[in-house]
């Protein structure tokens, strides 16, 4: 909704609410309080699922059941008041789930990702740009204006993927503090032995070194037909 260089015409957003229709099973390794404390979550997030599509359909100027603070009856009609098209794809509620083994985040960004497409083929009737990003993840004023002068740019490229940042914490929460370290350290491992690999790889080849493209659902982009 604060997107900076853009019109409201110009892009839209579409959000996959999903979670699995039964509750998790039980591994081998779990000791019952681990699997007690996995149901309760299990169970909070299907809860928090409803009231995410009840806020969209509020965004959307619907009735739905939902309390909502002074600050968030705020921001929720400076929404409206950018133009921003929000749609969702409820594959959360009872019924309407994705089936096993498909009811996982792959499942979820594939559905997103074939809505989006269809829309610029039986719609649109012409080529557009299907950005992917996660729920927990901010992004800059300038983020869709980039892509679009990316692709421009580029007329070549299929797709393309942005790095990541983490977020600081706040110094009063250590447990949340302790997970982002963890986090932002796993992915920048994880991106040294890419790194590494293909390098090894490049020299045997006698091929030049270029910087490696790190492809993440939180963070990339791709042409809608291709």
């Amino acid at each position: 909704a604060r997107q900076k260089g853009v019109g409201s015409d110009q892009y839209e957003v579409i959000i996959v609410v999903n979670n699995p229709e039964q509750e998790p099973q039980k591994s081998g390794q779990e000791t019952d309080k681990d699997y007690q404390r996995k149901i309760e979550h299990y169970h909070k997030a299907v809860k928090e699922n409803q009231e995410t599509l009840n806020l969209i359909k509020i965004i959307n100027g619907e009735e739905a059941d939902i309390e909502l603070t002074k600050q968030e009856r705020e921001i929720v009609e400076r929404i409206k008041q950018s133009g921003l098209r929000v749609f969702a794809i409820d594959k959360a509620s009872p019924g309407k789930n994705l089936h096993e083994p498909e009811a996982n985040v792959g499942g979820a960004r594939n559905r997103g990702v074939a809505e989006a497409v269809e829309r610029f083929y039986k719609q649109l009737e012409k080529n557009g740009i299907i950005a992917q990003t996660d729920g927990d993840t901010c992004l800059d004023e300038n983020y869709i204006q980039n892509l679009i002068k990316a692709f421009k740019e580029n007329p070549e490229a299929v797709g393309l993927a942005g790095e990541l940042s983490f977020e600081k914490t706040e110094p009063d929460d250590p447990f949340f503090k302790v997970i982002a370290k963890y986090s932002e350290m796993e992915y920048r491992y994880r991106k040294l032995l890419d790194f590494l690999a293909n390098k090894g790889d490049r020299k045997k080849e006698g091929q030049p070194l270029i910087e490696d493209i790190k492809f993440s659902g939180a963070n990339m982009a791709s042409r809608a037909f291709e």
